[in-house]
């Protein structure tokens, strides 16, 4: 599945968000994970610890970091939460 990593420097308690591309990236579903509360394995890359925000194009959803990467070798999980305010901010 395609992810787009993005660094937003706006509050997460705000409607608007600036976002800054990070990378576009092909990633993993880990078992045991759901739309709301996902956890991706991606390929390691420094640069993406510079992210703390995604978007799955697949779910049609924006997500913010649970926690900051972790990082297992060449690979690292994305643990992402799914960002309510923003999904619906157009209802």
């Amino acid at each position: 599945m395609i992810i787009n990593l993005y660094s937003n420097t706006k509050l997460l308690n705000r409607l608007e968000r600036t976002f800054s591309v990070v990378a576009t990236l092909e990633g993993y579903l880990r078992d045991g994970c759901d739309i709301i509360n996902p956890d991706i394995m991606v390929e390691f890359n420094a640069s993406y610890l510079n992210a703390n925000y995604a978007y799955i194009p697949d779910f049609n959803r924006y997500y913010y970091f649970r926690e900051p990467p972790a990082v297992d070798g060449k690979t690292m999980i994305l643990m992402l939460h799914a960002d309510a305010l923003y999904n619906y901010r157009d209802l």
